[in-house]
């Protein structure tokens, strides 16, 4: 008896370890992801102030301003512009998929409030409180005690549908990261 329940223990803990390492490896390509994106970002400023193709050169004894204009100004111009253009387009991808995922976020979080709201007031009686037991009912672990239900046809697997499509979802949203 007292095995079975330290077994049970032993693997919530561990699901929650891998959960936990998941999202530390969630947050350190994040934080690599930040770290190229300064990078990036002081590149693009020593670029502006330094980079002789962004600047605008001194004027050539006797040269009008038309030849300046045509020659020098206008090409400068449009390197800006097209840098401007490039910069709106990586803005406009990032809040399209910062929305995306928001969304999706917020959908997971439903369908987790749901599956929570829909576990019959039986099922809430014969499960033992404490947070290791939340973390389970949410993961669709089955626990040893819970037998009655499966005989009575809500079985674990279609709780164990629903936790892997749901982690497959939540998957998909981290590798988007």
């Amino acid at each position: 008896m007292k095995t079975s329940i330290l077994q049970f223990l032993l693997a919530a803990v561990e699901e929650k370890l891998a959960d936990k390492s998941a999202e530390f490896n969630t947050l350190a390509q994040r934080m690599n992801n930040l770290e190229k994106g300064s990078h990036d970002y002081d590149d693009l400023e020593w670029k502006l102030a330094n980079d002789p193709k962004y600047q605008l050169p001194e004027p050539q004894g006797l040269t009008t301003v038309k030849s300046y204009k045509t020659k020098i100004v206008e090409p400068l111009i449009k390197r800006l512009k097209s840098l401007i253009s490039n910069l709106l387009v990586r803005y406009f991808k990032v809040q399209d998929n910062y929305i995306r995922v928001k969304e999706e976020n917020g959908k997971l979080f439903r369908e987790k409030q749901n599956l929570i709201d829909s576990t019959t007031g039986s099922e809430r009686r014969t499960m033992p409180c404490g947070s290791i037991t939340r973390i389970i009912r949410l993961k669709g672990i089955r626990q040893p005690a819970d037998r009655r239900s499966d005989r009575a046809g809500e079985g674990s697997a279609a709780g164990s549908k629903a936790a892997a499509s749901e982690k497959s979802r939540v998957g998909a949203i981290k590798k988007s990261f």
